[in-house]
């Protein structure tokens, strides 16, 4: 990871945990998503994305204390869905997936092209509620992990 937006995502945190979520997550996409967030900026409604944070915290709150090692993802998938869901309209798949990630990173895998290729996930599928919960790519993404601390690579 460049150490540029390494340190852009140490300071998007700190926004976070101050209560500037709207910059914290602007931060995160101008810098984690940037490719297609310009794009997405065009036309972006401010209002309705602040509306969107507001609207999902409740649904973030029942995550805040859940992992991806140990979550039971069929007791959570309303909420991922309807996060996912809220997010995407106004940022896209691979904006409300960073989204996601920042504001629970523990439960939250980051999610892109890139990402998807380095486990040797395919780039397509279906689009749903933040694809990582997926059975098959949650057992890609642990195989890929395991052989990453055991040094073999992928």
């Amino acid at each position: 990871m460049e150490p540029s937006r390494w340190q852009l995502y140490r300071r998007g945190l700190n926004l976070l945990e101050a209560g500037f979520e709207v910059e914290a997550y602007l931060l995160i996409l101008a810098t984690w998503n940037f490719a297609r967030f310009r794009y997405v900026m065009r036309t972006f409604k401010l209002d309705a994305f602040g509306e969107a944070i507001e609207k999902t915290k409740p649904s973030f709150e029942r995550l805040r204390d859940q992992s991806f090692a140990t979550v039971d993802f069929d007791s959570i998938a309303e909420d991922v869905k309807k996060i996912y869901t809220r997010f995407k309209s106004l940022a896209e798949q691979t904006g409300a997936a960073k989204i996601m990630h920042f504001k629970s990173p523990r439960l939250f895998v980051m999610w892109d092209t890139e990402i998807r290729k380095r486990y040797r996930i395919p780039n397509e599928g279906p689009d749903r509620a933040h694809v990582t919960h997926d059975p098959g790519v949650r057992q890609s993404i642990s195989k890929a992990e395991s052989q990453r601390v055991r040094g073999d690579s992928l």
